[in-house]
């Protein structure tokens, strides 16, 4: 008969009450003031931030027959113009100068969709080629920060161009990334990029200790350039045993790939302490990766209705008759965390989801618990 484990209950219930009379009984309308310290210099630039948004939300223009997309105008135009390229989100900024668009790439996003289409619309000859669709130094795109503050300037008042972005349900996509980038058993994932995404998510101190404990040197690599920011299982326990709510295990070679992969819950508790900013962009917060609030978006798609939505900013773009690419097109299979969201959320993790994406919630407009 299993015991209960009163110390260890009662932290849980004290953690759940904490986080519901955070979460519903406080004023929604004032966020805690910690979330101002990390996402907005100020109160007063959260302040005209979530009116911009709000604003956007109920006269924004949609696109073309598109139900989801929105456009965001940033707070301040004029300052974010005049200092645009030193901001850290400008080097994500994709420029297209030939179909007059700017457009920001979020992983676990369609961003590799994107970026295919892109240098398809750029006309290069190999814009299937994979090992150039992630590495800006040889993609041949070009992004806002190789311009000079003058020239970005310009492409961000000039009415031709418009500037987009698609966005994620943050529970989701924080889902999608825990499977396709810390549980993922692909070799080839887990020879060239697992440790760097290890060492992400928690130090290479604690990725060296693993590869020790287990004897080997496997598992190698780092994040993907231009990213720096798969497999499965439920949220809590060892990450070796599925039936043990673990998180997937990992392939063979020795190394830290041979180890226990950090649960789903021990995934969302490392990130509930660590500093947006800090953060790799496969989980960092949208808000922050693509600086809402301070680049003028006109389109604002939504993943969940990818398809309708990419096909009315290529109409807008004159571009309806080229194809959105699916992820057979572009060889990266769904990591297909929708269908099994069930087997990793927990109200408690849920929770903790919520106040670490407090600001996604709040800007991108999606429902929370």
């Amino acid at each position: 008969m299993a015991r209960l484990h009163l110390p260890t209950a009662a932290a849980g219930v004290a953690f759940l009450l904490a986080a519901m009379w955070l979460l519903f009984i406080r004023s929604p309308a004032r966020p805690p003031a910690a979330a101002t310290s990390r996402f907005f210099p100020n109160a007063a630039a959260e302040a005209a931030y979530r009116a911009d948004r709000r604003l956007a939300m109920v006269n924004g223009t949609a696109a073309a027959s598109s139900s989801s997309a929105r456009a965001f105008p940033a707070s301040s135009p004029g300052a974010a113009f005049a200092d645009i390229t030193r901001r850290p989100w400008a080097a994500r900024i994709i420029v297209s100068e030939r179909r007059k668009l700017l457009y920001c790439p979020i992983p676990k996003a369609a961003n590799s969709n994107w970026k295919y289409l892109l240098r398809q619309l750029e006309g290069y000859g190999d814009y299937a080629n994979l090992s150039k669709l992630h590495a800006p130094a040889l993609s041949g795109l070009r992004y806002l920060s190789d311009y000079s503050a003058g020239e970005a300037a310009a492409l961000l008042a000039d009415p031709a161009y418009t500037k987009f972005v698609f966005v994620r349900d943050p529970y989701t996509r924080l889902l999608s990334a825990y499977m396709d980038k810390i549980a993922s058993t692909d070799a080839t994932f887990v020879r060239a990029e697992l440790r760097g995404f290890l060492a992400h998510l928690m130090d290479w101190r604690w990725v060296k200790a693993r590869v020790a404990a287990v004897g080997g040197a496997g598992g190698g690599g780092t994040p993907p350039a231009g990213d720096a920011g798969g497999g499965g299982g439920p949220a809590g326990g060892s990450a070796a045993s599925a039936a043990g709510a673990g998180a997937g295990g990992g392939g063979g070679g020795g190394g830290v790939d041979a180890a226990p992969r950090p649960s789903f819950r021990a995934f969302v508790d490392e990130l509930l302490k660590a500093e947006p900013a800090s953060m790799n962009a496969h989980w960092a917060p949208q808000s922050l990766l693509c600086g809402f609030g301070e680049m003028p978006y006109d389109f604002v798609g939504r993943f969940e209705a990818l398809a309708d939505d990419a096909a009315a900013l290529l109409r807008r773009v004159g571009a309806g008759g080229v194809p959105f690419p699916s992820q057979a097109d572009i060889g990266f299979p769904p990591s297909g965390a929708r269908g099994v969201a069930a087997d990793y959320w927990t109200l408690e993790l849920m929770l903790k989801a919520r106040l670490i994406y407090d600001v996604d919630f709040h800007t991108l407009g999606y429902d929370r618990v």
